[in-house]
């Protein structure tokens, strides 16, 4: 059965997306455990930069994702802008803490 996204404030269906197959599930793990096994071995450091480019990415795309946010969870605008900054505050966070976080005993 098809899944929509429906704006709570006007009913106004913004999409429609057909429910995975079993091989786009399987396909989804396959690429998710690939890049897992891939990203385990980099340093901690390069993870860190990489989190820092995601938030920075929400941060240059907030209008845009908030908007998005707005539309799909009928909230104010300001309060999904709130939400997309506090986003890129986390991955901030855990690109700031990262090497404490995955070495504890140092």
């Amino acid at each position: 059965m098809p899944r929509q996204t429906v704006n709570p404030f006007t009913n106004e269906v913004l999409k429609t997306f057909d429910d995975a197959t079993k091989t786009d599930i399987d396909n989804a793990i396959f690429d998710a455990d690939k890049l897992y096994q891939e990203m385990k071995h980099q340093p901690v450091q390069e993870r860190s930069e990489m989190l820092h480019k995601i938030a920075q990415k929400m941060r240059d795309n907030a209008q845009e994702l908030a908007e998005i946010a707005t539309k799909e969870m009928g909230k104010l605008i300001n309060e999904s802008k709130g939400e997309v900054e506090l986003c890129a505050m986390i991955a901030d966070y855990f690109a700031d803490q990262g090497e404490k976080l995955c070495n504890p005993h140092r």
